[in-house]
């Protein structure tokens, strides 16, 4: 089962996001545009708990590299900070044959729209691969995003 906010995260939402923003167009913000999955992390656990099998994919993620991440995000909130889980996808170039390509190599879950700068130890953000089947490549001949 999944919730009404995964069922709206697809690749082509979020790859709409990332085209309406760029890295770089939003002030501050040095990564492609992102959706917003839940308002707080709070939320995630509650759909979670409730079944969604995304959202305790997402949540065991993120409890296995971040420890503390409920306590981390309970003071977030409890401060008043938007601490909103939200997502986007890195898009790598990718020289070919062909020439120059872009290809959407990960989906990025943050807690906190906060921007990322080199060296921020506070950020808690989790990356999940993006690749296709290689028989389905194989088979179909189906070109990087």
């Amino acid at each position: 089962m999944l919730c009404n906010a995964c069922e709206r995260l697809t690749i082509a939402a979020l790859f709409q996001a990332a085209s309406d923003h760029p890295p770089g167009s939003k002030t501050g913000w040095n990564q492609a545009g992102y959706l917003i999955l839940h308002t707080s992390f709070s939320a995630l656990i509650s759909s979670s708990q409730h079944g969604c099998t995304n959202c305790t994919l997402y949540l065991n993620h993120f409890s296995h590299i971040f420890p503390n991440v409920s306590e981390r995000a309970a003071h977030l909130e409890h401060n008043g900070s938007e601490a909103p889980v939200i997502a986007f996808i890195v898009i790598a170039n990718w020289n070919g044959d062909k020439g120059r390509k872009q290809c959407i190599t990960k989906l990025q879950l943050q807690i906190g729209a906060q921007p990322w700068k080199a060296g921020d130890d506070e950020r808690m953000c989790v990356a999940f691969r993006i690749s296709q089947p290689r028989s389905k490549c194989i088979l179909h001949h189906i070109q990087p995003y």
